[in-house]
């Protein structure tokens, strides 16, 4: 019975190994790859949101609970999305050829939409922000009288505790603001 066995096995030729498609061939190191890059990607987030980082903008703002509610407002806006509490030390209005005009205080809106007054430096604490006003169209005359008519072009630099800056480019329009 083994010899038949044997027999049959010798003589019955084997099925033909069917060909593995061209496509499947190369459909494993390409999701390996995929997998590394969302690794990769994951990581680099996760590493980000622990070094101190701020957010900046700058927008015109009417703030109906300040002393002169009808005046725009310039605000400069400044967050820390990040987790670690950062020291703000300076904030600074960076000219065109170097000039530099210091916020040294001003009117503060805080996380919570309350209005105050703060002076340099303040902490911000993981998610907190504060906005910086002040008076736009004084801001537009300063501006003017300085030669940037009718467009002025700023950095607004934000400098912290260990004297990392942080910019953000922006504009004011002084011929419309400083009439």
């Amino acid at each position: 019975m083994i010899r038949k066995l044997a027999e049959i096995l010798l003589v019955t030729p084997a099925a033909p190994v069917p060909d593995v498609p061209t496509w499947l061939q190369y459909a494993s190191p390409v999701v390996s790859l995929l997998a590394l890059g969302l690794a990769v990607l994951s990581l680099y987030l996760q590493r980000r949101d622990k070094h101190p980082r701020l957010k900046i903008r700058h927008k015109t703002a009417m703030v109906p609970s300040l002393p002169s509610p009808d005046d725009p407002r310039a605000q400069f806006h400044v967050a820390n999305p990040g987790e670690q509490t950062i020291t703000v030390s300076a904030v600074h209005l960076v000219l065109k050829g170097g000039r530099r005009i210091p916020v040294t205080g001003g009117w503060m809106i805080d996380t919570e939409g309350k209005l105050g007054f703060i002076t340099l430096p303040c902490k911000l604490t993981s998610g907190e922000s504060v906005s910086f006003l002040t008076d736009l169209r004084q801001l537009a005359k300063v501006l003017e009288s300085m030669g940037y008519y009718p467009k002025a072009k700023f950095k607004i630099e934000v400098t912290d505790a260990t004297d990392k800056t942080y910019t953000k480019r922006t504009k004011i329009n002084t011929k419309e603001w400083g009439e």
